[in-house]
């Protein structure tokens, strides 16, 4: 076993001991950086209606809604609801309700 001198003792910390202390510093905060969201994930979260066109009057797609007045349309004894107002996504207009803005 060797003690140490003066010389020692004045170039600091052990090397070991430094190294310890950063992998346990990174290891705290390697989980609260892995449970950050991106920038996309909060813009599909964001409350206003995805705009898919605006100020249309024609039927709905699977998968959209409408955000205006739907009007039953007759043509050749054939029946059709037409959306007269924007049409948004259907999963954003279900999420949010129908007094949500709509995103510009």
């Amino acid at each position: 076993m060797t003690t140490p001198n003066s010389s020692d003792a004045e170039h600091g910390p052990n090397p070991q001991t430094s190294r310890r202390r950063l992998l346990k510093q990174a290891a705290i905060a390697a989980p609260a950086i892995l449970t950050l969201r991106s920038g996309a994930a909060f813009a599909q979260t964001s409350g206003c209606l995805d705009v898919i066109e605006r100020n249309v009057k024609r039927e709905l797609n699977p998968g959209e809604a409408c955000d205006g007045f739907l009007t039953d349309e007759t043509n050749n004894g054939v029946t059709t609801t037409q959306c007269n107002g924007n049409i948004v996504t259907a999963s954003s207009a279900t999420s949010l309700g129908p007094d949500a803005p709509l995103c510009e």
